[in-house]
């Protein structure tokens, strides 16, 4: 898989240009006794390419522990606006703080800190480009539009509120606490950045972290031009373990990119855990089950998987309390004489039940078959597995409707249309003697 990184050729203000170097994580720091001479822009101090903080995590963003972080802002927060603070620069202002140049006509600086990777950067931007383009920063930045956008909020016309951690410095440097790469790809997009075209090929967790900060600060519609392209790159791995956030990019960026919802829906009704709190996923091909966070998704959508499930669920179970009811039966009934009409039907029938019965108990299976918090999946290879015997293991010519229970109730399990109890007693019968 390609680094998420791949398409940064970060243009650092000491200074990393496109042709040394197209990811900011696959810097080396080079040996102590032959720095690297770079040359300084405008009046801000010279510092080489290869210096380094401990702090200053350089991890390639494809890193397994990277990857399995989310986003630290989900959503916008309803905390007041940030208040300005008196020391301008505290910790931005050393050598081993990131620059980026984001046009040559800036006015205006971003201060980021990357907390989750120790990362500390800054933004050179227009601050004009900044108000058009987000209304969550226009409201800071722009004094003379405060009180327009407080009247816009009574009036319910747009949701404004700024993160907690977005704090005005001085009138031309704001200060945020989000993902380092993130910031600078939404950055590049909205300043028509020269090596913008370099975001074609986003890993899947780069696309969902670049738009939870897109819709943060309701820039969302800069994306749109690059959704057709994104979707096209991980359209194929969509049901995929992995992909799960794929509910809520669909739900962002509208009805036209709802490519495979439905599908993954029903996927993950079938391979999801719910222990009443948590949703985990089954991989049944690695035989492992993987906490999922569900932060992001749409809670109609979240919702509808576990109903889906719990249907499914009760489903399965139900037609394994049909057969145990058959089986249970009184030999000299309809139903008795039904499954087993030999001479010895009372025989073959107390097998049959109590081999079931024992083969339960050795399962994963609560007897009473009154929950399961395993996957639709799980259940379904624990029902498959059970077993119970008839009068054919000793008695070669012995042929009963028992016999082909087993194979009834298997496509009983995946008959999801049935409805109750009986409907699925009944099909389970009906199968049996057609055999």
């Amino acid at each position: 898989m390609k680094s998420e990184s791949d398409d940064d050729s970060l243009m650092v203000m000491t200074i990393i240009d496109d042709s040394s170097t197209d990811d900011l994580s696959s810097q080396k720091p080079a040996p102590e006794s032959s720095p690297r001479i770079l040359t300084p822009v405008s009046s801000h101090e010279t510092v080489s390419a290869s210096t380094t903080s401990p702090q200053l995590k350089v991890d390639n963003e494809e890193n397994p522990a990277v990857q399995e972080e989310e986003s630290a802002t989900v959503s916008i927060s309803e905390a007041p606006k940030a208040e300005r603070v008196e020391n301008v620069l505290d910790g931005f202002d050393g050598p081993k703080v990131r620059r980026y140049l984001l046009t040559e006509d800036h006015n205006f600086t971003i201060l980021n800190n990357d907390k989750p990777q120790g990362r500390l950067s800054k933004y050179l931007v227009s601050k004009d480009v900044l108000s058009v383009s987000s209304p969550v920063l226009r409201s800071l930045i722009k004094p003379s539009t405060r009180n327009q956008t407080a009247q816009a909020q009574e009036q319910g016309c747009e949701n404004v509120n700024a993160p907690p951690t977005a704090i005005m410095r001085t009138d031309n440097i704001l200060q945020l606490e989000h993902d380092e790469y993130s910031l600078y790809r939404i950055l590049k997009i909205i300043h028509f950045h020269s090596t913008v075209d370099r975001l074609h090929n986003l890993s899947f967790k780069a696309w969902k972290d670049l738009t939870v900060l897109a819709e943060t600060y309701q820039w969302t519609r800069a994306l749109q031009p690059w959704k057709s392209i994104w979707i096209a790159n991980h359209r194929a791995s969509f049901l995929l373990p992995g992909y799960e956030d794929w509910l809520y990019l669909s739900k962002v960026y509208g009805r036209e990119s709802d490519y495979e919802v439905d599908v993954l829906i029903t996927t993950l009704s079938l391979h999801c855990h719910f222990d009443g709190t948590r949703i985990s996923r089954y991989d049944s091909t690695q035989r492992s089950t993987k906490v999922l966070n569900t932060k992001l998704w749409p809670e109609e959508r979240k919702a509808r998987i576990l109903s889906l499930r719990e249907s499914k669920i009760e489903h399965m179970l139900s037609c394994l309390e049909a057969l145990e009811l058959m089986l249970g039966s009184q030999g000299d009934s309809e139903l008795g004489r039904k499954l087993c009409d030999s001479g010895n039907s009372n025989t073959c029938r107390a097998l049959a039940y109590g081999s079931l019965l024992q083969s339960i108990r050795a399962s994963e299976l609560d007897p009473e078959f009154s929950e399961w918090e395993g996957s639709v999946a799980e259940l379904h290879e624990q029902i498959e597995s059970l077993t119970f015997s008839t009068l054919g293991i000793v008695i070669k010519e012995h042929k009963c409707v028992i016999q082909g229970l087993k194979k009834s109730l298997s496509s009983c399990l995946t008959s999801f249309e049935l409805l109750d109890l009986q409907s699925r007693y009944d099909e389970i019968i009906l199968r049996a003697s057609s055999l």
